[in-house]
């Protein structure tokens, strides 16, 4: 998502309008597309022409866009403007708090469940449940809490940098360094947490396995049920690879 703003941003400052971008720039009619088919994604123009593509097919592709953005956080998705949440270290601030928020919504559920039906719902269900949705998210939560640390230059060649998720902030300045202090407590709390517990499983596998313990299995069944036994590791590296990503 960031990247696409910051190319959406680059075509638009050099065309003013992405529609003129479309006809302007000789190098959209001629498509430059990768191996696979796809645009040229270090093309700006090339970048603006498949948005512009992909907003003319109209419905349902542009619904199935819009609602892919909620997998990146995106908060303009559902306007958090109308709420009076502008500022973007408030916005911010409030997109690293929708993991916690929807851990909380798992753990009442899970409450409410064994209020109606004692039992239905265990404590180890409960923690698979919350895993396997960390690991499902973590590429876009991975992108979310990166996002203060994404600058590029200005197109006019000066020493300012402004940041990609909000091109009104420029980087360096008191706005983006809090925003940066966020980030790097939401790294410790969610990235480094996920891959501690990760790890710990992963380690203790053979010995807790070996020991038939199926409450450890119970409880991180999301990290090992799509795995080979002889490759339970496999989910770390998987896991660090997608950070990187």
């Amino acid at each position: 998502q960031s990247f696409a703003r910051a190319t959406s941003l680059g075509c638009m400052l050099r065309h003013a309008d992405c529609r003129e971008c479309k006809s302007a720039d000789s190098e959209c009619s001629r498509h430059d597309h990768d191996t696979r088919g796809w645009p040229n994604p270090h093309n700006f123009a090339d970048y603006c022409c498949f948005q512009l593509d992909v907003h003319q097919m109209g419905k349902p592709s542009t619904d199935v866009i819009e609602g892919l953005k909620l997998l990146s956080f995106d908060l303009d998705l559902i306007r958090v403007q109308c709420g009076g949440l502008t500022d973007p270290l408030a916005k911010y601030g409030f997109k690293m708090s929708m993991p916690i928020l929807s851990i909380a919504l798992l753990c009442t559920f899970h409450c409410l469940v064994n209020v109606i039906r004692p039992g239905l719902s265990s404590m180890n269900g409960l923690f698979n449940a919350v895993g396997q949705m960390m690991f499902i998210f973590f590429i876009s939560l991975g992108l979310s809490v990166m996002s203060p640390f994404q600058c590029y230059n200005h197109p006019a060649g000066n020493e300012f940098s402004s940041l990609v998720a909000s091109p009104q902030i420029l980087c360096g300045t008191g706005d983006h360094i809090g925003l940066q202090a966020v980030a790097m407590v939401s790294v410790v709390f969610y990235i480094g947490l996920f891959l501690a517990v990760t790890g710990y499983a992963v380690v203790w596998y053979p010995v807790l396995i070996s020991s038939d313990n199926i409450d450890f299995m119970k409880r991180f069944r999301f990290l090992f049920i799509r795995w080979d036994p002889r490759v339970h590791w496999f989910s770390l590296p998987l896991l660090a690879k997608n950070f990187l990503v």
